[in-house]
């Protein structure tokens, strides 16, 4: 659901504002677990990026929520003070000279990120067959597993959403052309 909300609010960021907002609240609603709720939240986040302005909105609005109704799950106090950590982790690396950690940091963090990115696509993409197909073949789960680009896995998600068969699925996937991006972002 989270998807078919950001692309149809590709270029309206108030409307994915409101949209993002109602699916946070309803996994509150739903009666997930601690855990469940972090992970789906992490991937809505991912999924449907507001502009810094409207994310902060956000922030406060979680935050006064989870205050209001005593349920602290998501992390979004936690991001903000991640973020204010990285401000002052930023400056004293800046001032003692140690730009060349500060570089490997951030390309490691930046990997992971991407790493993580790629393993919650796959997840999806498998999850979606899961619940429309049942049982997903052992071949194609291990394809899926293999592929490193996310613009191919986002492509391979709207298909897995809207294809009749399991079957069909894999024979789009054999006629899918080999990634653009080499790089996987």
């Amino acid at each position: 659901m989270a998807h078919l909300h950001t692309q149809v609010t590709r270029h309206k960021p108030d409307e994915r504002y409101a949209l993002k907002w109602n699916l946070i609240r309803r996994l509150y609603r739903q009666g997930y677990n601690r855990t469940e709720i972090q992970s789906l939240f992490k991937f809505i986040d991912w999924l449907m990026a507001l502009p810094p302005e409207l994310e902060r909105q956000l922030e406060e609005e979680l935050a006064s929520y989870e205050e209001e109704h005593k349920m602290p799950y998501i992390t979004s106090i936690e991001r903000i003070g991640m973020e204010r950590g990285l401000q002052k982790g930023l400056q004293k690396g800046l001032q003692k000279g140690l730009q060349k950690g500060l570089q490997q940091g951030l390309q490691q963090g930046l990997e992971l990120v991407k790493k993580e990115r790629l393993r919650i696509a796959r997840k999806s993409v498998m999850r979606v067959l899961e619940i429309r197909f049942g049982e997903v073949p052992q071949p194609l789960t291990l394809s899926i597993a293999e592929i490193d680009d996310l613009d191919k896995l986002e492509m391979l998600h709207e298909k897995a959403v809207t294809v009749e068969t399991v079957e069909k699925f894999k024979s789009f996937l054999a006629d899918a052309p080999p990634s653009n991006n080499p790089n996987g972002e």
